[in-house]
């Protein structure tokens, strides 16, 4: 296996290597200066973060800003049945994952009526 590996990495840059030899441009080279990790930060993580979360027989709703801001909503709802104690459904964009429990348990799953409902809420109130 590692020795097709090698002979398709070969074969590529030999393919790539008469493409720059035939126009006469010059290999673009890559830079090597790292981004911040403040740039890192503002590109992976969402302004906003909708988390409910297992604390006792119902659940909590948050809103977690990236500021460090958290609003928690009065009222406490269902929990989905297979949710645990600790552990938390957290939206990412279309989809939902459970965190905090095990490493096993820490997988997509369906996004909870109420989580949806918050989403839309939210973005009702910004506006279009």
């Amino acid at each position: 296996m590692r020795a097709l590996l090698a002979a398709v990495a070969l074969a590529a840059l030999a393919c790539a290597a008469c493409d720059r030899s035939s126009t006469g441009d010059p290999a673009p080279v890559a830079s090597l200066e790292e981004p911040s990790p403040e740039a890192l930060a503002s590109a992976r993580r969402p302004g906003r973060r909708l988390i409910m979360e297992r604390v006792g027989e119902r659940c909590e709703l948050r809103r977690e800003e990236a500021s460090g801001e958290v609003d928690r909503q009065k009222e406490l709802v269902a929990c989905p049945r297979d949710l645990e104690l600790g552990e938390r459904v957290r939206l990412l964009g279309d989809t939902c994952a459970r965190e905090g429990g095990e490493p096993g348990r820490q997988v997509p799953v369906v996004c909870p009526g109420d989580l949806l409902d918050l989403d839309a809420d939210l973005r009702e109130d910004s506006g279009p």
